[in-house]
């Protein structure tokens, strides 16, 4: 994989100081000399798969209050982040300082467009919600449970009745306390 350039590490290093602010409070290791080469820069870009009101307009508010720099972001589904940001970097424009997404980061890792770094704060999270090679730490949990109307189907009923079989789940597993859990990348 190649290293990262001054340009896209200055940005990398920006987007890891906003990550770090929406898992904490504060930002223990924020260097100055990044806080001023930010302020310096006037913005951080962000796309983001997020919700802007759930998340990232409160992120982004709290990171222009801490440091004084604005933060410009732009909503998008995982694969138009991945092929925004991977089309700036082939066209060597790269307009993203932050970027996030369920299916963006492996692919852009991949292509040398993801710097490897896990803020402390996210290191306290249990191994499963972080990339084994620290590039990244999830931030949504989702948890998948069907829910049935009980007077159209028998409560005995087995899942795979009314699932599909390409779901992977075994033809034991019943509807009823039946889940199933995700986790989303990020950064």
């Amino acid at each position: 994989m190649r290293l990262p350039s001054p340009t896209q590490h200055h940005r990398l290093s920006l987007a890891a100081l906003m990550f770090g602010l929406s898992l904490t409070s504060s930002v223990q290791a924020a260097d100055q000399a990044l806080i001023d080469a930010a302020r310096k820069e006037g913005q951080v870009v962000w796309y983001t798969t997020q919700i802007i009101n759930q998340l990232v307009a409160p992120v982004a508010s709290a990171f222009e209050a801490k440091y004084g720099v604005k933060v410009s972001y732009a909503r998008a589904d995982a694969s138009e982040v991945a092929l925004r940001v991977s089309n700036e970097a082939k066209a060597g424009k790269m307009m993203a300082d932050i970027f996030d997404g369920t299916l963006t980061s492996a692919a852009l890792k991949k292509q040398g467009l993801v710097l490897q770094w896990l803020p402390d704060s996210a290191k306290r999270l249990p191994k499963q919600y972080l990339d084994a090679e620290g590039y990244w730490a999830a931030t949504n949990l989702y948890v998948l449970t069907p829910g049935y109307n009980t007077s159209l189907i028998k409560p005995a009923l087995e899942l795979h009745t009314i699932l599909p079989f390409s779901l992977g789940l075994s033809r034991s597993c019943k509807v009823l306390g039946a889940s199933a859990g995700l986790i989303s990348d990020v950064l």
